[in-house]
């Protein structure tokens, strides 16, 4: 789960935190003090060092062991997207990631937006009304996170080691179906998001349609290398709890209703 948004929210947050898959940084970033030796006070705010273009490119599984760090920290410096996440592990309060994109929900969502439906390959439907960024319902749903039980959602703000426990499952599920998943890096990510999000944006201005294999196949890539953030598959845990507290799918289907809309309760702290 990430990133967000293109029109209004691109003036809040800046496109990298936006999309939450921009890898390009800039070149004062690159030249932070960190890595290693980064200081306690980077480390509390999600950020173990500068990310090179070498940790882009190679295997996250590789990255992550030999930094002998949390995944989310060493890509820290990508956005908040990620240190917010780091911070959230660390504390083991899930809130923090997550009120991260609350005035951005608040803003998008309640701007005039009819809904529409997409179509998956399976003949399931879904019906939404984000017309900026609707890759995050599409990733949210495809991957089981948009829960229909209100106790469910509530519980992931309560018991992080409940959420962990979801994670943990989910991920062991996303290494059997997505291919090479010990394989993937940020770069897989960014490019995959990428065709993605073009792809649903087009079928938003259409009003709907048909969503192909490979978009929902991209949905699960994007999870997995959240996985792989993080060893043990807890690695999902913030798009987990940020697809919770977005919206929720009714259990008689229908239309997705969202907490920004007050359609569902709110359930972070």
């Amino acid at each position: 789960m990430a990133r967000l948004f293109i029109v209004l929210v691109t003036l809040v947050l800046g496109e990298e935190e936006k999309q939450g898959c921009q890898l390009l940084q800039t070149a004062a970033e690159r030249r932070k003090p960190g890595g290693p030796n980064a200081g306690a006070s980077e480390k509390d705010k999600g950020i173990c060092g500068p990310v090179s273009i070498e940790q882009d490119l190679l295997p996250l599984k590789d990255v992550v062991e030999s930094s002998g760090e949390d995944g989310w920290c060493v890509f820290g410096a990508k956005g908040v997207w990620a240190s917010n996440c780091a911070v959230s592990r660390q504390t083991r309060d899930i809130d923090t990631f997550v009120k991260t994109w609350e005035l951005d929900y608040l803003m998008v969502m309640n701007m005039p937006s009819p809904p529409y439906t997409l179509k998956l390959p399976d003949q399931r439907t879904l019906t939404i009304r984000d017309h900026n960024y609707p890759l995050d319902d599409l990733y949210c749903f495809a991957n089981g996170w948009y829960s229909n039980s209100d106790s469910q959602r509530e519980e992931f703000f309560k018991n992080f080691s409940y959420l962990e426990e979801v994670s943990e499952k989910s991920c062991n599920e996303l290494q059997k179906k997505v291919p090479g998943f010990n394989k993937l890096s940020m770069k897989d990510m960014a490019e995959e998001s990428d065709y993605d999000n073009h792809f649903l944006l087009d079928l938003a201005k259409k009003g709907g349609g048909d969503v192909s294999q490979k978009v929902v196949d991209g949905m699960y890539v994007h999870a997995a290398v959240k996985c792989l953030l993080r060893g043990g598959g807890q690695g999902a845990v913030c798009d987990i709890a940020n697809c919770a507290s977005r919206g929720q799918v009714p259990s008689a289907g229908g239309t997705l209703l969202y907490s920004a809309r007050g359609e569902i309760s709110k359930v972070t702290k």
